[in-house]
């Protein structure tokens, strides 16, 4: 049976390391309800992730509890994996969850001293799981000026992954007029219209669960050839990836709580392009997006003016930071202008760990330094299709 370990009481905290995940979701949600999470903390999506692509792969799930004065500050939901021989814990979701970060107390997270964290951690550690180090990689800025302890403490660097994001901090027409040209703009009315050439036009979230299955299926298939084309292995038809793609945006619809919602500008009856994303109220974080191959179709943009859409319904919403996740690339640099700081934390717990940090660290800016030139990256997709390797995790 599961059960809870508490660490040491160190002078004000705490820390409790939990193995039964699924018996904290009322306080889970509790303290996602105050804000101070981002969108891949969720418990609606690290939940199914944990049901599905953990399960299989014997990721050893642990929620570490963080009180203060006896009262729980942050939550902070990871996996155990293994690297190589050394085994480090991580926030939950692969190359699914762009960014991590804790849950925390709004109230109570400044209480949290980032040294006795560490400390905690460590401890936690040395336990039954038998934890090398810590990879708590793309810490984004917390909501409303809330500091990250874990952001702060001294094993914190700036990470090797980049972001951008959108700020919503006005007027949408005028926020879209800051990040999109005039001439840009004239040129997407015009491939709008002849889009709706083709058929009527219509944008809009998952209206339920049967139409979110066919927005996934066809995101699916899209990406099953465009994987295909490169010569590479498909991710998403790995150990359960998929089914956790179902779990969090079909099931969760058909209960009112999904992990990742989607957008679809639909041309007719058929989706043009599919926009995939994970919010939190204040942010809204792309995760997938993909259109209609269909030349005459992907002529007209459909990835943009689908963007533009839900850019305006998440401005509607009271959205105040759009993102589209790590990397650079074309719709990045065209929507999303502004740096997003993000933060990797490498706390190793053994020399072992130390190690494994350091490859993962190195690993990182060597991805980071690919990204900067396509000269470079298409090659290494090129050869890692040659050496069968699977673009996961």
């Amino acid at each position: 049976m599961a059960k809870s370990r508490e660490a040491s009481n160190t002078g004000r905290s705490s820390a409790v390391a939990h193995d039964d995940w699924e018996a904290l979701e009322p306080l889970w949600r509790t303290l996602e309800s105050r804000g101070g999470v981002s969108p891949y903390q969720r418990f609606d999506f690290v939940a199914p992730w944990l049901r599905t692509v953990a399960a299989r792969r014997d990721l050893k799930p642990l929620v570490v509890e963080i009180r203060t004065d006896g009262r729980t500050a942050m939550l902070l939901p990871l996996e155990v994996t293994s690297f190589g021989i050394a085994r480090i814990a991580r926030y939950p979701g692969g190359r699914q969850a762009n960014l991590g970060g804790p849950i925390v107390d709004p109230d109570l997270v400044a209480s949290v001293d980032p040294g006795r964290l560490g400390d905690h951690l460590v401890e936690i550690a040395q336990g039954p799981l038998r934890i090398d180090g810590f990879a708590l990689l793309n810490q984004p800025e917390l909501p409303d000026g809330l500091v990250n302890p874990l952001a702060v403490m001294a094993e914190s660097r700036p990470s090797t992954s980049v972001s951008f994001r959108l700020e919503l901090d006005g007027p949408i027409d005028e926020v879209l007029n800051r990040v999109l040209s005039a001439g840009t703009r004239r040129h997407l009315v015009k491939k709008r219209k002849r889009l709706a050439e083709r058929g009527p036009l219509r944008f809009g979230p998952s209206s339920d669960a049967a139409e979110a299955a066919v927005m996934l299926d066809t995101f699916l298939r899209q990406k099953a050839e465009r994987f295909a084309a490169l010569g590479l292995a498909n991710p998403f038809e790995d150990e359960g990836v998929a089914g956790f793609l179902r779990e969090t945006i079909v099931t969760g619809l058909r209960y009112g709580r999904p992990g990742l919602e989607t957008f679809g500008l639909w041309c007719g009856d058929r989706p043009a392009a599919i926009f995939g994303a994970a919010s939190s109220g204040h942010r809204l974080s792309g995760s997938f997006i993909c259109f209609d191959a269909d030349p005459e179709v992907a002529r007209c943009s459909p990835g943009e003016l689908a963007l533009v859409e839900v850019i305006r319904l998440a401005a509607a919403r009271g959205v105040r930071v759009f993102d589209l996740g790590l990397g650079r690339g074309p719709l990045k640099a065209r929507f999303c202008k502004a740096d997003q700081p993000l933060v990797d934390t490498m706390l190793p717990a053994t020399q072992l760990g130390g190690a494994a940090l350091l490859a993962i660290r190195t690993a990182g800016q060597l991805k980071d330094l690919l990204q900067r030139d396509e000269r470079l990256i298409r090659p290494a997709r090129r050869l890692a299709g040659w050496l069968g390797m699977q673009p996961r995790d």
